[in-house]
């Protein structure tokens, strides 16, 4: 704790010389008096971080609190809260310890209080909770792990594979904050290969590595000429199918072209599904949706959804029974602007298609059921231009 302390001062010193000598950001008018000090301090310690309370000094002219901290040996930060707010929050923290923190009440003259020195200790920080939750295993055409994440802390998920040369390099990342998941990296031969992975937070604190030599699973796009329709009573009905919004044209290899529609209007609400056979038993790998064009990330567009799957001919009556759910999953646009604005980022994403993951183990599938449960523009009928499957398929 003493060298942190030591450190914290040499920054302060040097940051205050610096000010001096520059006279950068000096108030026009300079009062001389220091301000009083925070006082009542209580501390609430999260993962990675903790915030921290207080009472203000009674100055009239106050105009900020800030805080400064070293996260390691080399890395000084600050926080900052005005003198509206009574309570201020640390963070980017590497590992569990105790870490000492200076407050200074400063006023609008510029003048520093005396430093209250409190101690920190947070909890184990996020990326480090979700490095030990991994779990790293072959899949198709490739690898793929599995991680929690139940503090929900904003990680980064970093994939690396071998080069020609040998050397493992970054092939891939996923940045999340969700609870859970899983994540792969596809496109390799079925030979044995190195794959590392390792878990990052944005102030570039990172986890020890995970290094595994797997051989990827054997896939491939599964025949589309052997997909069909597969008619059952509570599937949503077909829509404007004189206009050739029919099922089979999507996938017919066409995004361009028109796409499966389901009727709307006349009570019909969310969710909805409908149902095709692959013609093959298949363990399935992943799978490729592209949106209508013209409307993107817009309208009908499946927007949450879930896939089921069965090996055998579902019931006839239309129900759920025996149907295995495969995945849930939720279409991401990339830019994050509101439906109905667009940017180059999401038109690439649209002309790719939204690829998603079955999770590893998943169990083999001739027959899938779409059940979408909200599309992009809230709307009571869905459409997609073309679907796309990979896998390994079991028959013929």
């Amino acid at each position: 704790m003493k060298q942190l302390i030591y450190i914290l001062l040499l920054a302060t010193a040097l940051l205050s010389s610096c000010s001096e000598e520059l006279g950068m950001h000096q108030p026009i008018d300079k009062d001389g008096s220091k301000p009083g000090i925070v006082s009542n301090v209580a501390i609430k310690n999260f993962d990675g971080g903790a915030t921290i309370s207080y009472r203000l000094p009674a100055d009239p002219d106050l105009q900020y609190v800030v805080a400064e901290y070293a996260i390691n040996s080399t890395t000084i930060r600050e926080a900052k809260a005005s003198a509206h707010v009574t309570e201020l929050t640390v963070d980017g923290f590497g590992d569990v310890g105790k870490y000492p923190v200076m407050l200074y009440a400063v006023d609008r003259s510029g003048n520093r209080s005396e430093s209250v020195v409190v101690e920190v200790e947070p909890t184990e920080p996020a990326f480090r909770k979700v490095f030990k939750s991994l779990t790293l295993t072959e899949d198709f055409g490739g690898a793929s792990l599995s991680f929690l994440n139940e503090s929900q802390g904003n990680v980064g998920i970093v994939f690396l594979t071998a080069d020609n040369n040998g050397d493992l390099v970054q092939n891939d990342a996923l940045y999340t904050s969700q609870g859970s998941g899983f994540f792969s990296v596809r496109g390799f031969d079925t030979v044995a290969r190195e794959f590392g992975v390792y878990v990052r937070d944005r102030w570039n604190n990172r986890s020890d590595t995970i290094i595994k030599t797997l051989t990827p699973l054997y896939e491939t796009l599964l025949d589309k000429s052997k997909f069909a329709e597969y008619k059952l009573p509570t599937d949503a009905i077909p829509g404007y199918t004189g206009l050739g919004y029919v099922p089979s044209r999507a996938w017919n290899g066409r995004v361009e072209d028109l796409s499966w529609h389901t009727a709307e209007g006349g009570g019909i609400t969310m969710p909805l599904h409908v149902t095709m056979d692959l013609g093959v038993v298949a363990r399935l790998s992943r799978f490729t949706i592209w949106d209508r064009p013209g409307f993107i990330f817009a309208h009908h567009n499946p927007r949450k959804f879930i896939i089921w799957g069965s090996a055998v001919p579902p019931n006839p009556n239309g129900s759920f029974d025996g149907w295995v759910k495969l995945g849930e999953y939720e279409s991401i646009k990339p830019s994050g602007l509101p439906v109905g604005q667009n940017n180059a980022d999401d038109v690439a994403a649209a002309a790719r298609g939204m690829e998603y993951s079955f999770p590893p183990g998943s169990p083999e599938a001739r027959y899938i059921r779409i059940q979408v449960l909200q599309t992009w523009g809230n709307t009571s009928a869905f459409h997609f231009t073309e679907i796309s499957f990979w896998g390994n398929p079991m028959t013929n």
